[in-house]
Protein backbone atom coordinates (compact mmCIF):
# COMPACT_ATOMS: atom_id res chain seq x y z
CA UNK A 1 0.00 0.00 0.00
CA UNK A 2 1.26 3.61 -0.70
CA UNK A 3 1.41 5.90 2.59
CA UNK A 4 -1.56 8.05 1.69
CA UNK A 5 -4.07 4.41 1.24
CA UNK A 6 -2.14 3.52 4.93
CA UNK A 7 -3.26 7.09 6.25
CA UNK A 8 -6.79 7.17 4.68
CA UNK A 9 -6.89 4.07 7.02
CA UNK A 10 -5.88 5.09 9.92
CA UNK A 11 -8.15 7.61 9.70
CA UNK A 12 -10.62 5.57 9.65
CA UNK A 13 -9.58 3.15 12.27
CA UNK A 14 -9.73 6.46 14.55
CA UNK A 15 -12.90 7.57 13.94
CA UNK A 16 -14.55 3.60 14.40
CA UNK A 17 -12.56 3.03 17.32
CA UNK A 18 -10.73 5.32 18.60
CA UNK A 19 -7.25 4.12 17.72
CA UNK A 20 -4.99 6.89 18.32
CA UNK A 21 -2.41 5.73 15.02
CA UNK A 22 0.15 8.92 14.09
CA UNK A 23 0.34 10.54 11.23
CA UNK A 24 2.92 11.02 8.84
CA UNK A 25 3.52 14.61 7.51
CA UNK A 26 4.89 14.11 4.71
CA UNK A 27 1.64 12.75 3.04
CA UNK A 28 -0.08 13.86 -0.36
CA UNK A 29 -3.77 15.34 1.33
CA UNK A 30 -4.59 16.23 -2.18
CA UNK A 31 -4.13 12.05 -2.87
CA UNK A 32 -6.35 11.20 0.31
CA UNK A 33 -8.64 13.84 -0.75
CA UNK A 34 -9.34 12.23 -3.74
CA UNK A 35 -9.57 8.65 -2.31
CA UNK A 36 -11.45 9.34 0.46
CA UNK A 37 -14.31 11.01 -2.08
CA UNK A 38 -14.07 7.47 -4.67
CA UNK A 39 -14.67 5.09 -1.06
CA UNK A 40 -17.60 7.19 0.58
CA UNK A 41 -16.11 7.73 3.49
CA UNK A 42 -15.26 12.03 3.22
CA UNK A 43 -17.23 12.11 7.11
CA UNK A 44 -15.46 9.69 8.29
CA UNK A 45 -11.73 10.52 7.45
CA UNK A 46 -12.60 14.34 8.25
CA UNK A 47 -13.57 13.10 11.63
CA UNK A 48 -10.78 11.31 12.29
CA UNK A 49 -8.57 13.71 10.78
CA UNK A 50 -9.64 16.40 13.42
CA UNK A 51 -9.25 13.76 16.14
CA UNK A 52 -5.69 13.31 15.24
CA UNK A 53 -5.29 17.08 14.87
CA UNK A 54 -3.84 15.90 11.18
CA UNK A 55 -2.12 19.16 9.20
CA UNK A 56 -4.88 18.91 6.68
CA UNK A 57 -4.39 22.20 4.06
CA UNK A 58 -7.28 24.29 4.68
CA UNK A 59 -8.81 24.29 1.21
CA UNK A 60 -8.94 20.43 1.81
CA UNK A 61 -10.25 21.23 5.54
CA UNK A 62 -13.13 23.25 4.54
CA UNK A 63 -14.12 20.71 1.55
CA UNK A 64 -14.50 18.03 4.17
CA UNK A 65 -16.35 20.38 6.96
CA UNK A 66 -18.95 21.36 4.15
CA UNK A 67 -19.03 17.60 2.70
CA UNK A 68 -19.94 16.43 5.97
CA UNK A 69 -22.16 19.64 7.16
CA UNK A 70 -24.08 18.50 3.57
CA UNK A 71 -24.37 14.49 4.80
CA UNK A 72 -25.67 15.60 8.29
CA UNK A 73 -28.22 17.55 6.48
CA UNK A 74 -28.66 14.89 3.40
CA UNK A 75 -29.28 11.86 6.34
CA UNK A 76 -32.03 13.97 8.56
CA UNK A 77 -33.68 14.57 5.45
CA UNK A 78 -33.79 11.25 4.29
CA UNK A 79 -34.74 9.74 8.01
CA UNK A 80 -37.73 12.30 7.79
CA UNK A 81 -38.90 11.05 4.46
CA UNK A 82 -37.93 7.33 5.92
CA UNK A 83 -40.44 8.14 9.07
CA UNK A 84 -43.05 9.52 6.14
CA UNK A 85 -43.18 6.28 4.35
CA UNK A 86 -43.38 4.08 7.09
CA UNK A 87 -46.21 5.38 8.87
CA UNK A 88 -48.14 5.43 5.78
CA UNK A 89 -47.04 1.66 5.35
CA UNK A 90 -47.95 0.80 9.01
CA UNK A 91 -51.23 2.78 8.56
CA UNK A 92 -52.05 0.17 5.67
CA UNK A 93 -50.70 -2.70 7.40
CA UNK A 94 -47.98 -3.12 5.09
CA UNK A 95 -44.99 -5.59 7.13
CA UNK A 96 -41.90 -3.44 5.65
CA UNK A 97 -37.64 -3.29 6.76
CA UNK A 98 -35.11 -0.88 6.21
CA UNK A 99 -32.21 -2.31 4.35
CA UNK A 100 -28.52 -0.68 4.08
CA UNK A 101 -28.70 3.15 4.87
CA UNK A 102 -29.78 3.67 8.48
CA UNK A 103 -29.85 0.20 9.66
CA UNK A 104 -26.21 0.02 9.08
CA UNK A 105 -25.61 3.85 10.35
CA UNK A 106 -27.46 2.42 13.43
CA UNK A 107 -24.20 1.14 13.96
CA UNK A 108 -21.84 3.67 14.02
CA UNK A 109 -20.00 5.50 16.85
CA UNK A 110 -21.56 8.68 15.29
CA UNK A 111 -24.63 7.33 12.90
CA UNK A 112 -24.51 10.98 11.44
CA UNK A 113 -21.18 9.90 9.66
CA UNK A 114 -22.46 7.34 7.04
CA UNK A 115 -23.76 9.11 4.74
CA UNK A 116 -26.96 7.93 3.32
CA UNK A 117 -27.77 7.82 -0.24
CA UNK A 118 -31.30 6.84 -0.35
CA UNK A 119 -34.42 4.93 1.80
CA UNK A 120 -34.50 1.61 0.78
CA UNK A 121 -37.63 0.08 2.35
CA UNK A 122 -38.49 -4.09 1.52
CA UNK A 123 -42.27 -4.81 1.26
CA UNK A 124 -44.38 -7.93 0.06
CA UNK A 125 -44.11 -8.48 -3.30
CA UNK A 126 -47.56 -9.08 -3.90
CA UNK A 127 -48.24 -5.50 -2.48
CA UNK A 128 -45.58 -3.68 -4.47
CA UNK A 129 -48.66 -2.32 -6.39
CA UNK A 130 -50.20 -1.27 -3.08
CA UNK A 131 -47.08 0.90 -1.86
CA UNK A 132 -46.84 2.61 -5.70
CA UNK A 133 -50.05 3.74 -5.07
CA UNK A 134 -49.60 5.06 -1.51
CA UNK A 135 -46.49 7.07 -2.81
CA UNK A 136 -47.70 8.65 -5.71
CA UNK A 137 -50.59 9.56 -3.86
CA UNK A 138 -48.95 11.33 -1.28
CA UNK A 139 -46.60 13.23 -4.04
CA UNK A 140 -43.54 10.74 -5.18
CA UNK A 141 -42.62 10.67 -8.73
CA UNK A 142 -42.04 7.12 -10.29
CA UNK A 143 -37.70 7.36 -11.27
CA UNK A 144 -37.34 3.64 -12.02
CA UNK A 145 -39.82 0.65 -12.41
CA UNK A 146 -37.72 -1.51 -15.03
CA UNK A 147 -34.92 -2.91 -12.04
CA UNK A 148 -34.67 -6.61 -11.16
CA UNK A 149 -35.70 -6.43 -7.64
CA UNK A 150 -36.96 -2.56 -7.11
CA UNK A 151 -38.98 0.60 -7.41
CA UNK A 152 -37.72 4.22 -7.37
CA UNK A 153 -39.38 7.13 -6.29
CA UNK A 154 -38.31 10.42 -5.68
CA UNK A 155 -39.79 13.53 -4.27
CA UNK A 156 -38.16 17.03 -3.07
CA UNK A 157 -34.64 15.43 -2.82
CA UNK A 158 -35.37 12.37 -1.41
CA UNK A 159 -35.00 9.16 -3.18
CA UNK A 160 -36.83 6.55 -2.15
CA UNK A 161 -36.31 2.50 -3.35
CA UNK A 162 -39.14 0.21 -2.54
CA UNK A 163 -37.56 -3.48 -2.53
CA UNK A 164 -39.62 -6.57 -3.45
CA UNK A 165 -36.41 -8.49 -3.55
CA UNK A 166 -32.87 -8.19 -1.92
CA UNK A 167 -30.92 -8.98 -5.53
CA UNK A 168 -30.61 -11.41 -8.46
CA UNK A 169 -29.38 -14.67 -7.73
CA UNK A 170 -27.65 -17.54 -9.22
CA UNK A 171 -29.11 -20.42 -10.13
CA UNK A 172 -27.35 -23.02 -7.69
CA UNK A 173 -27.62 -24.51 -4.79
CA UNK A 174 -25.65 -21.53 -2.87
CA UNK A 175 -28.51 -18.88 -4.60
CA UNK A 176 -31.46 -21.44 -4.14
CA UNK A 177 -30.73 -21.25 -0.29
CA UNK A 178 -30.31 -17.50 -0.03
CA UNK A 179 -33.81 -17.29 -1.93
CA UNK A 180 -35.16 -19.39 0.60
CA UNK A 181 -33.64 -17.02 3.59
CA UNK A 182 -34.94 -13.85 1.43
CA UNK A 183 -38.23 -15.16 1.04
CA UNK A 184 -38.33 -15.11 5.26
CA UNK A 185 -36.94 -11.47 5.85
CA UNK A 186 -40.19 -10.23 6.40
CA UNK A 187 -41.47 -12.83 8.76
CA UNK A 188 -39.83 -11.35 11.88
CA UNK A 189 -37.88 -8.38 12.20
CA UNK A 190 -36.21 -5.79 15.02
CA UNK A 191 -36.48 -2.21 15.79
CA UNK A 192 -33.49 -0.13 15.04
CA UNK A 193 -32.87 3.61 16.34
CA UNK A 194 -30.85 6.53 14.90
CA UNK A 195 -31.60 9.40 17.81
CA UNK A 196 -34.93 9.66 17.42
CA UNK A 197 -36.16 8.17 14.52
CA UNK A 198 -37.13 4.33 15.16
CA UNK A 199 -37.52 2.07 12.44
CA UNK A 200 -38.09 -1.87 11.46
CA UNK A 201 -34.83 -3.59 10.34
CA UNK A 202 -34.21 -7.33 9.46
CA UNK A 203 -33.41 -9.83 12.68
CA UNK A 204 -29.34 -10.26 13.12
CA UNK A 205 -28.74 -13.18 10.54
CA UNK A 206 -30.67 -11.95 8.32
CA UNK A 207 -29.13 -8.30 8.45
CA UNK A 208 -25.86 -10.11 7.99
CA UNK A 209 -26.73 -11.68 4.61
CA UNK A 210 -28.43 -8.62 2.94
CA UNK A 211 -25.44 -6.94 3.47
CA UNK A 212 -22.78 -9.52 2.31
CA UNK A 213 -25.44 -9.98 -0.72
CA UNK A 214 -25.38 -6.12 -1.16
CA UNK A 215 -21.48 -6.55 -0.87
CA UNK A 216 -21.26 -9.15 -3.18
CA UNK A 217 -23.05 -7.46 -6.16
CA UNK A 218 -21.92 -4.33 -6.24
CA UNK A 219 -18.20 -6.02 -6.43
CA UNK A 220 -19.00 -8.28 -9.12
CA UNK A 221 -20.29 -5.68 -10.96
CA UNK A 222 -18.13 -2.35 -10.51
CA UNK A 223 -16.65 -2.61 -6.82
CA UNK A 224 -17.28 -1.41 -3.80
CA UNK A 225 -15.37 0.83 -1.51
CA UNK A 226 -14.38 1.20 2.08
CA UNK A 227 -17.98 2.14 3.28
CA UNK A 228 -19.20 -0.98 2.88
CA UNK A 229 -16.35 -2.82 4.52
CA UNK A 230 -16.91 -0.03 7.03
CA UNK A 231 -20.14 -1.00 7.18
CA UNK A 232 -19.91 -4.71 7.67
CA UNK A 233 -17.11 -4.28 10.37
CA UNK A 234 -19.42 -2.37 12.58
CA UNK A 235 -22.33 -4.62 11.77
CA UNK A 236 -19.87 -7.33 13.19
CA UNK A 237 -18.96 -5.08 16.77
CA UNK A 238 -22.56 -4.56 17.38
CA UNK A 239 -23.21 -8.09 16.89
CA UNK A 240 -23.33 -10.90 19.73
CA UNK A 241 -20.74 -13.14 18.71
CA UNK A 242 -21.96 -16.28 20.12
CA UNK A 243 -25.51 -15.98 18.30
CA UNK A 244 -23.47 -15.08 15.61
CA UNK A 245 -21.68 -18.43 15.51
CA UNK A 246 -24.42 -20.38 16.24
CA UNK A 247 -27.38 -19.15 13.93
CA UNK A 248 -25.89 -16.70 11.66
CA UNK A 249 -22.42 -18.74 10.37
CA UNK A 250 -24.87 -21.73 9.36
CA UNK A 251 -26.85 -20.09 7.32
CA UNK A 252 -23.93 -17.79 5.34
CA UNK A 253 -22.13 -21.54 4.96
CA UNK A 254 -26.11 -22.96 3.54
CA UNK A 255 -26.14 -19.86 1.08
CA UNK A 256 -22.54 -20.70 0.34
CA UNK A 257 -21.69 -16.97 1.17
CA UNK A 258 -18.98 -18.18 4.44
CA UNK A 259 -15.71 -17.55 2.28
CA UNK A 260 -16.53 -14.25 1.11
CA UNK A 261 -17.98 -13.35 4.84
CA UNK A 262 -14.41 -14.43 6.58
CA UNK A 263 -12.21 -13.12 3.81
CA UNK A 264 -14.09 -9.57 4.29
CA UNK A 265 -14.03 -9.76 8.19
CA UNK A 266 -10.62 -11.10 7.91
CA UNK A 267 -9.80 -8.13 5.94
CA UNK A 268 -11.71 -5.35 8.36
CA UNK A 269 -9.41 -6.75 11.63
CA UNK A 270 -6.26 -6.49 9.26
CA UNK A 271 -6.67 -3.36 7.92
CA UNK A 272 -9.43 -1.64 9.62
CA UNK A 273 -8.61 -2.47 13.13
CA UNK A 274 -12.12 -4.79 13.98
CA UNK A 275 -11.21 -6.39 17.23
CA UNK A 276 -10.27 -9.92 17.01
CA UNK A 277 -12.61 -10.80 19.47
CA UNK A 278 -15.29 -10.47 16.42
CA UNK A 279 -14.00 -12.39 14.50
CA UNK A 280 -13.59 -16.00 15.90
CA UNK A 281 -15.68 -17.79 13.59
CA UNK A 282 -12.69 -17.21 10.55
CA UNK A 283 -10.91 -19.90 9.48
CA UNK A 284 -7.70 -20.12 7.49
CA UNK A 285 -8.00 -16.86 6.00
CA UNK A 286 -4.16 -15.33 4.86
CA UNK A 287 -3.04 -12.40 4.34
CA UNK A 288 -2.72 -12.81 0.85
CA UNK A 289 -6.31 -13.22 0.75
CA UNK A 290 -7.10 -10.10 2.89
CA UNK A 291 -4.98 -8.51 1.32
CA UNK A 292 -6.39 -9.25 -2.50
CA UNK A 293 -9.27 -8.37 -0.76
CA UNK A 294 -8.24 -4.84 0.05
CA UNK A 295 -6.56 -3.68 -3.43
CA UNK A 296 -9.82 -4.82 -5.18
CA UNK A 297 -11.66 -2.02 -2.73
CA UNK A 298 -8.92 0.53 -2.71
CA UNK A 299 -8.76 0.13 -6.88
CA UNK A 300 -12.41 0.11 -7.13
CA UNK A 301 -14.15 2.41 -4.91
CA UNK A 302 -17.70 3.05 -4.02
CA UNK A 303 -19.79 1.27 -6.74
CA UNK A 304 -16.54 1.41 -8.83
CA UNK A 305 -16.21 4.98 -8.38
CA UNK A 306 -12.24 4.42 -8.58
CA UNK A 307 -11.95 2.14 -11.07
CA UNK A 308 -10.05 3.29 -13.86
CA UNK A 309 -12.23 1.15 -16.25
CA UNK A 310 -10.16 -1.48 -16.19
CA UNK A 311 -11.87 -3.95 -18.90
CA UNK A 312 -10.70 -6.93 -17.13
CA UNK A 313 -13.38 -6.64 -14.26
CA UNK A 314 -16.00 -6.59 -17.46
CA UNK A 315 -14.71 -9.67 -18.88
CA UNK A 316 -13.87 -11.99 -15.80
CA UNK A 317 -16.22 -12.18 -12.94
CA UNK A 318 -15.36 -15.46 -11.83
CA UNK A 319 -17.81 -18.31 -12.45
CA UNK A 320 -20.56 -19.28 -10.21
CA UNK A 321 -21.78 -22.63 -9.48
CA UNK A 322 -24.43 -22.95 -12.06
CA UNK A 323 -21.71 -20.93 -14.69
CA UNK A 324 -19.03 -23.83 -15.01
CA UNK A 325 -18.53 -22.51 -18.74
CA UNK A 326 -16.00 -22.03 -21.58
CA UNK A 327 -14.01 -18.46 -21.23
CA UNK A 328 -15.94 -17.05 -24.18
CA UNK A 329 -19.56 -18.49 -22.48
CA UNK A 330 -18.43 -16.48 -18.96
CA UNK A 331 -16.87 -13.48 -21.52
CA UNK A 332 -20.97 -13.09 -23.57
CA UNK A 333 -22.84 -13.63 -19.86
CA UNK A 334 -20.44 -11.02 -18.32
CA UNK A 335 -21.13 -8.57 -20.98
CA UNK A 336 -24.76 -9.43 -20.81
CA UNK A 337 -25.00 -8.30 -17.02
CA UNK A 338 -23.15 -5.02 -17.51
CA UNK A 339 -25.39 -4.60 -20.26
CA UNK A 340 -28.40 -5.47 -17.98
CA UNK A 341 -27.11 -3.28 -14.84
CA UNK A 342 -26.00 -0.28 -17.66
CA UNK A 343 -29.04 -0.16 -20.05
CA UNK A 344 -32.18 -1.67 -18.12
CA UNK A 345 -33.92 -1.62 -21.22
CA UNK A 346 -32.02 -5.29 -22.09
CA UNK A 347 -33.24 -7.01 -19.48
CA UNK A 348 -36.64 -6.92 -21.32
CA UNK A 349 -35.36 -6.95 -24.82
CA UNK A 350 -32.88 -9.27 -24.90
CA UNK A 351 -32.87 -8.97 -28.81
CA UNK A 352 -31.18 -5.56 -28.13
CA UNK A 353 -27.73 -7.62 -26.15
CA UNK A 354 -26.11 -8.67 -29.37
CA UNK A 355 -25.70 -5.24 -29.96
CA UNK A 356 -24.71 -4.02 -26.76
CA UNK A 357 -21.44 -7.72 -26.93
CA UNK A 358 -20.29 -5.52 -29.23
CA UNK A 359 -20.94 -1.67 -28.50
CA UNK A 360 -19.12 -2.39 -24.66
CA UNK A 361 -15.38 -3.22 -25.62
CA UNK A 362 -15.88 -1.12 -28.73
CA UNK A 363 -16.64 2.15 -26.43
CA UNK A 364 -14.19 1.57 -24.06
CA UNK A 365 -11.73 1.18 -26.90
CA UNK A 366 -12.30 4.19 -28.42
CA UNK A 367 -12.57 6.02 -24.86
CA UNK A 368 -8.88 4.64 -24.22
CA UNK A 369 -7.84 6.34 -27.93
CA UNK A 370 -9.77 9.70 -26.94
CA UNK A 371 -7.87 9.83 -23.62
CA UNK A 372 -10.72 9.61 -21.42
CA UNK A 373 -10.02 6.20 -20.29
CA UNK A 374 -6.34 4.60 -19.16
CA UNK A 375 -4.71 3.27 -22.02
CA UNK A 376 -4.10 -0.60 -21.81
CA UNK A 377 -2.57 -3.13 -24.13
CA UNK A 378 -4.56 -6.14 -25.42
CA UNK A 379 -1.98 -8.44 -23.15
CA UNK A 380 -2.70 -5.92 -19.92
CA UNK A 381 -6.33 -6.79 -20.55
CA UNK A 382 -6.18 -10.14 -20.89
CA UNK A 383 -4.01 -10.12 -17.40
CA UNK A 384 -6.41 -8.33 -15.79
CA UNK A 385 -9.06 -10.32 -17.05
CA UNK A 386 -7.20 -13.56 -15.28
CA UNK A 387 -6.32 -12.04 -12.06
CA UNK A 388 -10.28 -10.87 -11.83
CA UNK A 389 -11.34 -14.51 -12.31
CA UNK A 390 -8.69 -15.90 -10.02
CA UNK A 391 -9.69 -13.07 -7.48
CA UNK A 392 -13.63 -14.19 -7.88
CA UNK A 393 -13.00 -17.80 -7.65
CA UNK A 394 -10.94 -17.88 -4.37
CA UNK A 395 -14.48 -15.86 -2.85
CA UNK A 396 -16.22 -18.84 -3.77
CA UNK A 397 -19.02 -17.15 -4.17
CA UNK A 398 -22.16 -19.22 -3.81
CA UNK A 399 -20.44 -22.64 -3.42
CA UNK A 400 -21.85 -24.47 -1.00
CA UNK A 401 -20.06 -28.18 -0.43
CA UNK A 402 -22.24 -30.20 -2.44
CA UNK A 403 -22.46 -27.65 -5.63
Amino acid sequence: MTLEQKTLLKLLRQALWEDGSSLSAEVDWNLIDTMAKQQGVISLAYDGAVALKAALPEEIRQTWNRLTLAGVVRNERLLAAQDEVLSWLDAAGIPAAILKGSSVARHYPQPELRVLGDVDILVPHAQVEQVQQILQRNGYRLHESDHNFHIGFDRAGAYVEIHYDVTTLPECRGGNAVQKETARFLDHTDCGQVHTHAFPVLSQHHHALMLLLHMVRHMTEGGIGLRQLCDWAMYLANTDTESFAQNTVPVLERCGLLRYAQIATGTCVRYLGLPKKYALWCENVDAFQTQAFLEDVLSCGNMGAADSGKIGRALAKGSTPEKKQSYLGTVFANLTRIANYRFPVTRTRKWLLPIFWVYLPVRYWVRSLLGLRQKQSVIKVAQDAKEKQEFFNMLELFETEKS
